[in-house]
């Protein structure tokens, strides 16, 4: 394959590079701007996590289906649509992922009635936004897997974290799924100093939501957000109030929109949560087959969500600011989304299993608060 480099060392494939204003576009959204060492990494990593999981047969599988997404991804426009729905060619790394990682038997689905739910909402051209902790990277993978073990094809797609860093990595071993990328503050905030990076940012979050607007005007659709900050394998963390500006986004929409709460657990076993691992020849060193447990909550309305949360006391309101933040956000529009963020991380908290992963959320008055929140909505319901 011309331009592909086979023999150099996975370190030199993986050299940092810089990232100037100008460059954004490609080196952000692109699968990098440097396909000369792509194909040489992926056929270096792939050989080795195969020997590891002792199938080195399914070496030329493998990598046809790598290689085959990277060129696809290579040949797509690099201009920002704020919308990657995923071509035949790239749906097949989900599917190899699944198969070879995702150990389907021993993983468990909790609370399968009310998914069953969720379904029947978007049959009903609702929405549904599927809110769960974050623990690794391969959060989403397991409950991919069990939903298309019981459900098949669904109209889902996630919002992801855009992350300039881990362009490759995460294009690549994303490809397979309808996502709407944006830049988290915390992202952004890294560029504090150069205006032009900032306004492009806020430009391609700006089309992203526009393009997550157009898409939930259709109606049926099952979207993934995690609403907290960072990952965490110790414990639910703080909630990121900018989260709450896609439900307020799809809520706009022309149909209601439900949030379905739901956790995940033991993905660990799968790919540990560990910062700065994303590189693609980390990634490959590091995943392993293993399993994890999916639990969903009932679907509440986003309307009724919305309507009890105005109606907690100022007093509770201030206590849960300085339980969680520590401070009062002088900015109404912001104590509001954190409020809300807060509600929707308890909801998510109550179906964590062990205490101490609920992290902040393992509080009584959020306990107290949420339930009252749910008990309130089901008997208008």
């Amino acid at each position: 394959m011309k331009g592909v480099i086979l023999d150099r060392p996975i370190e030199q494939l993986n050299k940092p590079r810089g990232v100037e204003p100008a460059g954004l576009i490609s080196e952000f959204n692109a699968l990098g701007n440097h396909p000369e060492d792509i194909y040489g990494c992926v056929d270096q990593s792939i050989k080795s996590l195969l020997a590891r999981l002792g199938v080195p047969e399914k070496y030329a599988e493998v990598r046809c289906i790598l290689f085959n997404a990277i060129k696809d991804l290579e040949k797509r426009p690099k201009e920002f649509s704020g919308h990657y729905i995923p071509s035949p060619e790239t749906r097949l790394v989900l599917k190899f992922l699944v198969d070879f990682f995702v150990n389907l038997e021993k993983c468990r689905f909790f609370g399968k009635e009310n998914f069953d739910q969720a379904i029947d909402l978007i049959k009903g051209k609702n929405n549904v936004l599927i809110v769960q902790n974050h623990t690794s990277p391969m959060d989403t993978l397991v409950p991919l897997a069990l939903l298309q073990e019981n459900y098949g094809d669904l109209p889902l797609s996630i919002i992801m974290s855009q992350v300039f860093e881990y362009a490759r990595v995460t294009n690549l071993i994303t490809s397979g799924v309808e996502k709407f990328p944006v830049f988290q503050p915390k992202h952004m905030a890294r560029f504090k100093d150069k205006p032009g990076v900032i306004n492009e940012m806020c430009r391609q979050n700006a089309m992203a939501l526009k393009a997550l607007l157009t898409h939930s005007k259709e109606g049926g659709k099952m979207i993934f957000l995690y609403p907290e900050k960072d990952r965490n394998s110790n414990g639910m963390g703080v909630p990121e109030p900018a989260a709450m500006g896609i439900p307020e986004v799809v809520s706009r929409a022309r149909h209601d929109l439900y949030i379905l709460p739901t956790c995940i657990g033991g993905v660990n076993s799968i790919f540990p949560n560990s910062p700065g691992r994303n590189e693609l020849d980390d990634f490959f060193q590091i995943i392993s087959r293993g399993q994890g447990d999916f639990y969903c909550g009932e679907p509440i309305k986003y309307s009724d969500l919305i309507e009890q949360i105005g109606l907690i006391p100022e007093e509770d309101q201030t206590q849960l600011l300085r339980k969680v933040l520590g401070s009062i956000p002088e900015d109404p529009k912001l104590k509001a989304k954190v409020i809300i963020s807060i509600v929707i991380n308890g909801l998510i908290a109550q179906l964590v299993v062990e205490p101490k992963m609920r992290g902040i959320y393992d509080d009584a008055l959020i306990n107290s608060l949420v339930k009252g929140i749910v008990s309130k909505i089901r008997a208008k319901t």
